[in-house]
């Protein structure tokens, strides 16, 4: 009989223990992630600068896509607006919006990222004419090195791209260098 009481009470101990509130809150925690930036993103039209980053997980599995955007201030502490999308929303028909105004979508992402062979194919769409709502759009890859980070690349001569600019005209975007011009 005493055995028996023992081990109930071992059980009654463990349940405990496993059902504290600082145990659940353990078990709920989500996994571990980091966010890489890829690039950073400045125009001509204001001073602010975004960063284009990936959410990964601990695993090194892509979750999705992160833009911070850092608005200077010259008279207080700058603005900073932080945004995350689940990948699924890059690989929505619409994509990711990045830059909206005036009622308007002037800067999208899209496109798909194959965990298995550590590329990306992106396509950048912008608002070149704002009056006829005219879009252009350029493409460019992602890819995974071999210690794990990602890099925009150029598709067209397999470069590096760590900065975009953006250069606008009266009516829209002229061009987001160095890739679509």
């Amino acid at each position: 009989m005493l055995q028996r009481s023992n081990a109930t009470l071992l059980l009654a101990i463990t349940f405990c223990l496993l059902t504290s509130p600082s145990a659940l809150a353990q078990l709920a925690q989500p996994a571990p992630t980091q966010t890489l930036q890829i690039a950073s993103i400045a125009n001509d039209h204001d001073s602010s600068v975004s960063n284009l980053g990936l959410t990964i997980a601990a695993d090194g599995h892509v979750l999705g896509i992160s833009i911070v955007t850092n608005y200077p201030n010259p008279n207080g502490p700058a603005r900073i607006v932080r945004r995350a999308y689940p990948l699924q929303r890059l690989e929505d028909a619409q994509g990711i919006v990045l830059t909206h105004q005036r009622g308007l979508d002037f800067i999208t992402l899209r496109g798909r990222i194959d965990q298995k062979s550590d590329r990306g194919n992106l396509v950048i769409r912008y608002l070149s004419n704002a009056i006829f709502r005219t879009y252009h759009q350029c493409r460019i890859e992602l890819q995974r090195d071999n210690q794990g980070g990602w890099h925009l690349v150029d598709p067209h001569n397999g470069k590096t791209v760590p900065r975009l600019y953006v250069k606008t005209w009266m009516l829209g975007i002229s061009t987001i260098d160095p890739l679509c011009q």
